[in-house]
């Protein structure tokens, strides 16, 4: 998608920028985000400042050199980017135009796991703007309850400057990626699936851990209604697998759902239920005989 040029003396989203256009500083700004004024909405923006948090008890900013991302072949632009898509490469700049989405069964650094609105209205001031940036940190403990565990998770922060709030960025975008992987891990096993997981070695079977979604009690009585229970998780949990190896990913095509189900005599017994996993019927890596194995969680 293009857009118009800026106003006489701004560049527009594709003119260099000025040498040495330096990120606005805070500004204060006592009222909250619901009291901004109102405005006319204007054309979409284009330019964002990036913020990287570190998810621990307190969000800790780090800034970035200014420059402009510059377009690549298959880049999104950032204000297009949406909750759960995945991005190749987590960008450097403190100005950022375009990003690279991928598939999110492939390789990638980042997962967009929410996109926050702002209200129309004048510019609240850079110090305002923030604020309404820490509910990144929030929203990732409800998207992915683990990750608040893991210090190596960051948070990489889109949200508008003063400038581009007047061609009409009105977006606060959270991102997240690991900072520290696992060994022998391939980088994909992130936030896709609700928790975050680990894979360790290379294997073509993973158990869901979660137990509202790994382990069903089985109806005391009659098998139909669990029979239907199991489809319906079946279909929930399948969704939320992903298998990885040292070399790269399983394809998303080749996973089936693998059910552990006790016999039919027990399951009117307390101990009757069924267990669900995700394997595959082949590797995206050339491996004879992968060891089988769960990921590490």
């Amino acid at each position: 998608m293009s857009y118009p040029p800026g106003p006489s003396g701004r560049p527009g989203p594709q003119s260099p920028p000025p040498h040495g256009y330096p990120p606005p500083p805070p500004q204060p700004y006592s009222s909250g985000p619901e009291q901004f004024s109102a405005a006319p909405r204007k054309s979409p923006a284009l330019k964002w400042a990036l913020l990287a948090v570190v998810v621990l008890v307190a969000l800790v900013v780090a800034a970035g050199a200014v420059f402009y991302l510059a377009r690549d072949r298959g880049a999104t632009e950032a204000s297009q980017v949406r909750s759960g898509d995945c991005l190749a490469e987590i960008p450097d700049s403190s100005r950022v135009l375009y990003v690279k989405a991928v598939s999110c069964d492939q390789p990638h650094k980042g997962e967009v796991f929410r996109v926050l609105p702002l209200p129309d209205g004048d510019f609240p001031g850079d110090a305002a703007v923030v604020k309404y940036a820490d509910q990144c940190g929030p929203a990732l403990a409800q998207y992915a309850p683990d990750a608040n565990g893991e210090t190596g998770i960051q948070l990489f922060v889109l949200y508008p400057t003063a400038d581009s709030w007047q061609r009409g960025d009105r977006s606060v975008t959270c991102i997240a990626t690991s900072k520290t992987p696992a060994p022998g891990n391939s980088g994909n096993a992130l936030l896709y699936s609700p928790r975050t997981e680990r894979a360790e070695t290379r294997h073509m079977v993973e158990i869901q851990p979660a137990p509202a979604t790994a382990t069903l009690p089985l109806a005391p009585a009659n098998p139909l209604p669990y029979r239907q229970k199991l489809r319906s998780l079946r279909d929930f949990a399948a969704g939320q697998q992903r298998l990885h190896d040292a070399g790269g990913p399983v394809t998303r095509a080749v996973l089936g759902p693998r059910w552990l189900i006790p016999p039919l005599v027990l399951v009117a017994s307390p101990q009757g239920h069924a267990i669900c996993s995700a394997g595959a019927t082949e590797s995206s890596t050339a491996a004879a005989s992968p060891p089988w194995c769960r990921c590490s969680v």
